[in-house]
């Protein structure tokens, strides 16, 4: 820590606590309000705040301003190399100190502006002077580490400032004044003994002042004597002049007075340091008495400690021939001094042909100049150890891997060889490799797995920014590959996995990556493609790879795959290639299987499209976009409304009204159909609870609202909502619903149908469900397509397919309900086959309104 013209710290001395600069800060600070009471008494006129006694001389103004630029030193921090403010009091008082030499007055004196002196001489006194110009020289030198000089000049202020207050004290201006006609004020001599105290605070030690400092005994002797012996004989002089001044002695008895109180006091004192001394002596007496028993213990220690190295070497050398791990004992150069039996059986030679040679020798691998760096770096530090793992030379048990602990052998402070230890880890080193090959590779097929692959791919894309060629990225799906394990069993499966992989390892060029991502799905990656066509080609021939028949317990099994295709060019990034490539092969198995798409503009449109769709469908059923709207169902023979069917609409802002085959296939995909059409589901049963009692409401419900699990829940809570009698009430599920039904969802269905509700069958005819799964299941309407009513008049084929269903439908007690009736003839031919409902827009279109207006 240090201030402007402060040394806190030298090179050989000890640092000043912070409670010496505390003490410092308090010396100075008593100075910085003594002189801030004699500026506000110059310049208010208050000649008693000049004096600070009264009955003295006034302190100069140029006095106060010097002692308060040296007061301020201890709170001002170093702002440069160069002590600025005491080169000011040192330039203001060399001044002062000419003018006093010549006998002249200079524009030193009138320094300070408006102040009235009142004819005072404002010249600074000679004792003052020359106590500020030594204060100054003090900080000065400080700042410049010049300790000898720092602390002389202090003792100089401090003593003529001592003298100066002794004058005062004994009434002897002699002392303090130079002639009659200059003497230093007593506030500033009061002053400058506390500042020249504060620098010697500050000093550092190794001088007298670390004695004060000191928390041993001579500290606190001299800490005891020096307040008496700087305070003792002045206060004993002064009581002698006040004595002899009143009367009650003449000069000869005052001395002799003042002779023996000071031969008492100075006999007392020297006791008391004869004490101290006597006292330092029997401890050191004691100490070497001490030290004697200490030296004679230690020689029987050292005894038992050399009996001990001796015992405790007999045993490191029993525990080295029988340690665990292959030991060897080298010099610092790594020069085999001794070896024990482990490790001879490790690397397969004998003790004759180890000792002498290099450790180093011992090892496969190419460490030597990592292994040497290390060794010296052990030897030239101060112990220590470290490890590495290194393989053998081959030996007659193969590939051997071992841990190596090296460490230093110390004699005394320094090393004196290094232990080699030697742990085998090939079985662990197997394993690791084993792990890091499952870590990256599919444990059956033994191609790269998604992590390896994604890695591979954006190596792949970095070279394309290079090379300036695309990434051709192929995702493969086997086609009906549920159908070979269903069949033939999960093994015949893993073997088709395998054989897969062999084919596409076999035909895809050597620098592609064939990778398996899981379950019947692979990726091939071809870097360094031209072009689009090339990837084509690729897919192609694999296309063509895959398709020969492969023989397995006899049989010929027929694979085939459906091929998506990305082409990357170096901006996107690999899950988003690999996510293209995928989108395309279900583009290709909508497409028919066994083939391959491209993922295009065209595809990349349509997935923006569902996007917006999926994105757009979130959060609708909250913000109420979700409509009902509703169309009637009419009793043929008489055009009166049954019933009226609940139709979900989408209106979406900045799109108008988007009909369900726009967005229910993607409700579906993203588990939102459960939200939307349960939003249906209550609207439609309250609507229909206003209705006529004989008028009932149908409602869809897709396949995979119909099998969650909470479904049958879901319907009763909005019966219970609307009050609506659960037999006014038609559930529509689609062929597909009811074939998964049969394996999922058989105790749902057969419990809606005994609450009442009623169940039908929409759009017959069209799926892949007959009337054969009807007999499973009791369900009471059958929607027939409209594909069929569109074809009544001009198709006779669809004439003769309605009328079958319909009276198959009927010897099965089923209601039949004809969709898409738009013209009067069609009715008259559903009438005529028997037919029982219909709907369509002969009758009426779709409307928000619940009342059906046939």
């Amino acid at each position: 820590m240090s201030a402007d013209g402060l040394v806190m710290s030298s090179p050989v001395s000890t640092t000043v606590t912070p409670r010496d600069l505390r003490l410092a800060r308090q010396l100075s600070g008593v100075v910085v309000m003594a002189t801030s009471v004699v500026f506000v008494g110059w310049y208010s006129g208050i000649e008693q705040l000049t004096t600070l006694v009264p009955g003295f001389a006034s302190m100069k103004p140029n006095t106060a301003l010097c002692l308060l630029l040296l007061a301020l030193l201890p709170w001002v921090g170093r702002r440069s190399h160069f002590p600025v403010l005491p080169a000011v009091v040192l330039t203001l008082t060399s001044v002062t100190a000419v003018e006093l030499a010549l006998g002249v007055h200079t524009w030193v004196d009138r320094l300070l502006l408006g102040i009235d002196l009142r004819g005072i001489d404002p010249q600074m006194a000679p004792v003052t002077a020359f106590c500020l110009i030594m204060l100054s020289v003090s900080a000065i030198a400080g700042s410049y580490r010049r300790d000898r000089l720092l602390q002389a000049t202090a003792v100089l202020a401090l003593f003529a400032a001592y003298v100066a207050l002794i004058g005062y004290l004994y009434g002897a201006s002699i002392l303090y004044g130079v002639g009659a006609y200059s003497s230093i004020a007593l506030p500033s001599a009061v002053s400058i003994t506390l500042l020249a105290s504060a620098r010697l605070v500050l000093a550092p030690g190794g001088t007298w002042m670390a004695l004060l400092r000191d928390a041993g005994p001579a500290g606190s002797m001299v800490r005891s004597l020096a307040p008496f012996l700087v305070l003792g004989p002045p206060v004993l002089g002064f009581l002698r002049l006040v004595g002899q001044r009143r009367g009650w002695y003449d000069t000869p008895f005052g001395v002799a007075i003042l002779v023996t109180v000071l031969t008492v006091t100075s006999m007392s004192l020297l006791f008391r340091t004869a004490r101290h001394v006597g006292a330092a002596a029997r401890a050191r007496d004691e100490a070497a008495l001490d030290l004697a028993h200490l030296n004679r213990d230690l020689e029987l220690r050292v005894q038992e400690q050399t009996s001990e190295v001796v015992r405790m070497s007999a045993h490191l050398r029993a525990a080295f021939a029988a340690s665990p791990f292959g030991s060897a004992l080298a010099d610092a150069e790594g020069r085999i001094e001794q070896v024990n039996e482990e490790l001879m059986a490790l690397v397969g030679r004998r003790r004759d042909q180890l000792v002498g040679c290099a450790v180093q020798d011992l090892f496969d691998d190419d460490h030597a100049d990592t292994d040497r760096a290390l060794r010296e770096a052990l030897v030239a530090g101060d112990g220590g150890r470290y490890q590495v793992e290194r393989r053998l030379r081959s030996t007659d048990r193969g590939i051997c891997w071992v841990v190596v602990h090296v460490s230093a052998v110390m004699m005394g402070d320094q090393p004196g060889g290094l232990l080699f230890k030697f742990q085998d880890v090939t079985r662990r080193k197997a394993a690791e490799e084993r792990a890091n090959f499952l870590a990256f590779h599919d444990s059956l097929t033994g191609l790269p797995n998604r992590a390896l692959l994604m890695d591979r791919l954006q190596q792949s894309q970095h070279q394309v920014c290079r090379t300036r060629r695309g990434v051709g990225v192929l995702f493969l799906d086997l086609d009906r590959f549920k159908i070979i394990n269903d069949s033939l069993g999960h093994d015949a499966g893993d073997q088709v996995l395998c054989e897969v992989a062999r084919r596409l390892l076999g035909n895809a060029r050597s620098g592609d990556t064939v990778a398996r991502l899981g379950g019947d799905e692979f990726v091939v990656v071809c870097p360094n493609m031209d072009s689009e066509a090339e990837v084509r080609d690729i897919a192609r021939k694999l296309h063509a790879a895959l398709a020969l028949p492969w023989a397995h317990d006899g049989h010929d099994v027929v694979i085939s795959a459906s091929i998506g295709i990305a082409f990357g060019e170096g901006h996107e990034d690999p899950e988003s290639l690999v996510h293209r490539a995928d989108q395309a092969m279900y583009r290709a198995k909508q497409g028919g299987r066994s083939r391959y798409e491209v993922f295009d503009d065209d595809l990349r449109a349509h997935l923006d499209a569902r996007m917006d769709i999926e994105l757009g469908l979130r959060g609708a059923v909250e913000r109420g976009e979700i409509e009902t709207w509703f169309q009637p169902i009419v009793e043929l023979a008489t055009g009166r409304p049954v019933a009226t069917e609940a139709l979900a609409r989408w209106r979406r802002p900045e799109h108008g009204l988007v009909l369900p085959g726009d967005f229910i296939t993607v409700a579906e995909e993203v588990e939102l159909i459960a939200e939307i059409g349960g939003s249906v589901l209550d609207r439609a049963c309250l609507a229909a609870a206003c209705l006529p009692e004989h008028l009932s409401v149908s409602v869809n419900v897709s396949a995979k609202q119909f099998v969650h699990g909470d479904f049958q829940a879901r319907v009763a809570t909005a019966l219970e909502l609307s009050g609506l009698d659960p037999s006014r009430l038609w559930l529509e599920l689609t062929e597909g619903a009811v074939i998964e039904a049969v394996d999922s969802a058989a105790r749902s269905f057969q419990s809606l149908r005994a609450s009442g509700v009623k169940l039908a069958i929409d759009d017959f005819g069209i799926g892949y469900s007959s009337f054969v799964r009807l007999r499973q299941f009791d369900v009471d309407v059958l929607k027939m397509d409209r594909t069929f009513t569109a074809g009544l008049a001009d198709v006779p084929r669809d004439r003769e397919l309605a009328g079958t269903m319909i009276s198959m439908g009927h010897a099965l007690g089923l209601a039949i309900v004809a969709e898409g009736i738009e013209t009067t003839t069609q009715r008259d031919i559903l009438e005529e086959l028997g037919c029982d409902l219909g709907q369509g827009y002969l009758y009426s279109r779709v409307s928000p309104v619940a009342a059906p207006a046939a």
